[in-house]
């Protein structure tokens, strides 16, 4: 039950990550000019192939990854197999999933054949899942954010401070759009926000001053 509880508690999760990711690329012009085609697509998962309907449906939930090695995206995938082991063994050779990652898999559940047809056409329409090259990627990467969790399993490196990392990109960014009078009001992991202001403050000031006051994702 303990398990049942936990992967219904990561697959809300996960859904609502994703509605939020889908929120910021219904506010961009992104699709329209890189993926007019994209949500023009048939969904064909309305029917089973023949060779599917002797099998047993599972969500299979698995580490997926080409956001940086310090990330994962959990996506819930609905396989086909002939018992719970061949569609976790199904789902980690799947595009984009983590499969170098001893745990990669972290959820396989049995379920019934309109929830496995639900789950595919879920992702049928999920543009991060089909992604076709890495122009592609580096389009869609700064909207993945709501969907981002940390990888426990890679090391932090000693020799690096995140906080001075984070500190450099500001005043790399301010530098840089210093002529345009922009400077950072939000920064994550994955994206700048940038608005025009002018300050008279130096470019010190300024990353100290936004550094201590906004929280990076």
């Amino acid at each position: 039950m303990k398990l049942d509880t936990q992967f219904e508690q990561l697959l809300e999760d996960i859904d609502r990550r994703y509605d939020e990711f889908n929120k910021l690329l219904s506010k961009s012009s992104i699709l329209k000019d890189n993926f007019k085609n994209f949500y023009k697509r048939k969904c064909p998962w309305n029917r089973l192939p023949e060779e599917e309907k002797d099998m047993k449906y599972y969500i299979v939930i698995a580490k997926c990854g080409h956001v940086g090695r310090r990330h994962y995206i959990p996506v819930a995938f609905g396989v086909c197999a002939n018992s719970g082991k061949d569609a976790a063994a199904r789902a980690r050779f799947l595009p984009r999933v983590k499969h170098n990652f001893k745990d990669a898999i972290l959820f396989v559940k049995e379920v019934d054949k309109d929830t496995y047809l639900k789950r595919r056409t879920i992702n049928f329409y999920d543009l991060y899942l089909n992604i076709e090259d890495n122009t592609e990627n580096k389009i869609v990467e700064h909207f993945l954010y709501p969907r981002l969790f940390d990888e426990p399993n890679v090391i932090q490196d000693e020799t690096e401070d995140e906080e001075k990392i984070n500190l450099k990109k500001i005043k790399k960014a301010m530098h840089n759009n210093k002529r345009k009078g922009k400077y950072i009001v939000k920064m994550t992991k994955t994206n700048i926000h940038e608005y025009s202001k002018k300050d008279k403050h130096n470019d010190d000031n300024l990353a100290s001053k936004y550094f201590d006051y906004y929280e990076f994702d």
